[in-house]
């Protein structure tokens, strides 16, 4: 069976889906089976602004062709829960535009920066969410719990936009 070309492990891989499937004890096969599950794998990647030195350390050589979409999900700094009943003060934007939006975001990009578009083909980018672990643990209403409009007036920012490297291998979603 290893006379077969690579695309027509593909094709059959590409039936392998579902519960039925135990993908990773079919990548330990061969190389060439580790290549069709990979493919899969790595198609579509739901990333967390905390798991970038996983990323960077997993999605390495080969893998990065394999790699399509990049949905990001930046993780705020936690607020005290006494800091959800009042709006977002401007020390508060400033740490989470300073300290985590932007640091996130200029991390991932010095990453990609070393992609080379010609072996590994583009990807595509989208910024799937912005949050902090504290958003979800908002307590039933009350009267002084102001509660999801905490973000009201808030924006976030990128700071340093020119230091961000030119990345070829990212095309952006809107």
């Amino acid at each position: 069976m290893d006379r077969l070309p690579q695309e027509i492990y593909y094709e059959i891989g590409a039936f392998l889906k579902g519960p039925d499937f135990d993908l990773p004890a079919l990548a330990t096969i061969s190389r060439r089976w580790q290549a069709v599950i990979e493919r899969q794998t790595f198609r579509t990647i739901y990333m967390k602004s905390t798991d970038l030195d996983s990323f960077q350390a997993i999605v390495q050589g080969d893998r990065r062709q394999f790699v399509h979409t990049i949905c990001f999900t930046v993780i705020l700094p936690s607020h005290g829960l006494e800091r959800q009943y009042c709006f977002e003060r401007d020390n508060d934007r400033r740490v989470n535009d300073e300290e985590a939006f932007s640091v996130a975001m200029h991390d991932l990009f010095h990453i990609l920066k070393s992609w080379d578009v010609t072996k590994h083909g583009h990807v595509m980018f989208g910024l799937k969410d912005v949050y902090s672990q504290t958003d979800g643990t908002l307590s039933p209403l009350s009267v002084t719990d102001i509660g999801r409009w905490r973000h009201r007036y808030s924006y976030i920012r990128l700071l340093r936009p020119s230091a961000l490297p030119l990345v070829p291998v990212v095309l952006c979603r809107l």
